[in-house]
Formats: C-alpha cells, structure tokens, sequence
C-alpha cells in the first residue's frame, strides 16, 4: 500500500507556493523483502554484510566512485536516479559504466552487478572488464536487466574496478539505463 504526501514549498520563481504530490510506501523498510525494492532509499554504503552499492544519484562513497563515459542523461533524484545511455547518440567512443572501489574484504573476490534495463528489442553487445587484471569478455544478450563480473582477489593495497561497455553500432539505436552498481565480497 502507499499513501500520498503533499509537499509544500515556495515555487523557483519565488511567488506563491509550489504544490508537488509524492508516493510513499506505507510498509516500514524493515518488512520490506528486498534490497532492490528500497534502492532509491538507500545512501551508498557498506552495509553490515559487506556490500557496497553506488547508484547514478550517490556515485561516489570515498575512494568508491562511478564514472560514466557517453550518457545521455544522468539523474540524481532520491528514488528515481539512473544514467541512460543510447548507442545511437554515441559520438567518438562506446557508451560504458566503470566503478573503481577498495576491497571490502582484503584478499577476497569481488562480485560487482550492474543493474541495468533495456529498452528496445535487438541484442545488446556488452564487453565487460575486471581491474586489476585486465580480464575482459564479451556478452551478448536480448533480456538481461543484471551484468555481472567477478574481479578476482590481488594486492590489497590497491583498487579493484570493473567496467561495461556498449559495443552495438549506432544505427542499431539500443537505449538503456543504468540503475546501480552492487559490489559484493565473495567468502
């Protein structure tokens, strides 16, 4: 169930009120069944099981960060955060996501999941890396809403980072959008 919120605030232009209506869930977050359902909720943060998520509208928690090369649009309200990306709109390079972050638990995998949604129906080209290794892979895929990529254990003392890159051609016009990022340290 939600309920409506009314907000009242003073408009841009500074005369009279700006009236705007929110949705709120009525449920607490704590009977709520999944991490995914509360996204837009959430701060990026290490939560106590050893996960770190960053999101378009919280790119950046420390030396944890996105980076986004070739979006259309990047958003960053609460809730409602993504970057979109079209091959169609791609100028010299492919449109990609890559997030750089420090190992949450040393000596340890990493599983970093890009949560993303497709929009048209074609096949949609990824090339995926891991970093510091240089592993790369290429996937191809018509439905998938989640990316993965497993960035093995190495020093330590250094960053670990992942990256997705659209490799479909221009005229294939292939729209999509990045939700968030969910890194996770592999026991």
């Amino acid at each position: 169930m939600t309920q409506m919120q009314k907000v009242t605030s003073t408009s841009p232009s500074g005369v009279g009120p700006s009236i705007s209506l929110r949705m709120r869930p009525n449920v607490p977050v704590a009977k709520t069944r999944s991490l995914e359902a509360i996204i837009g909720a959430i701060t990026p943060t290490v939560l106590p099981s050893g996960v770190l998520i960053l999101s378009p509208g919280r790119p950046r928690m420390g030396e944890n960060y996105l980076r986004f090369h070739q979006p259309m649009m990047v958003t960053s309200e609460p809730g409602q955060d993504f970057a979109l990306f079209d091959s169609a709109y791609s100028d010299f390079s492919f449109p990609d996501v890559q997030v750089t972050f420090t190992p949450i638990k040393a000596g340890k995998s990493h599983l970093v999941e890009f949560h993303i949604q497709l929009f048209q129906d074609t096949t949609y080209k990824f090339r995926k890396f891991s970093y510091p290794t240089g592993d790369t892979e290429d996937m191809s895929d018509d439905q998938t809403s989640l990316i993965s990529i497993l960035v093995p254990a190495v020093s330590s003392d250094i960053s670990y980072g992942a990256e997705i890159m659209q490799l479909n051609e221009p005229t294939e016009d292939a729209g999509w959008l990045l939700k968030y990022v969910r890194i996770t340290a592999m026991d």
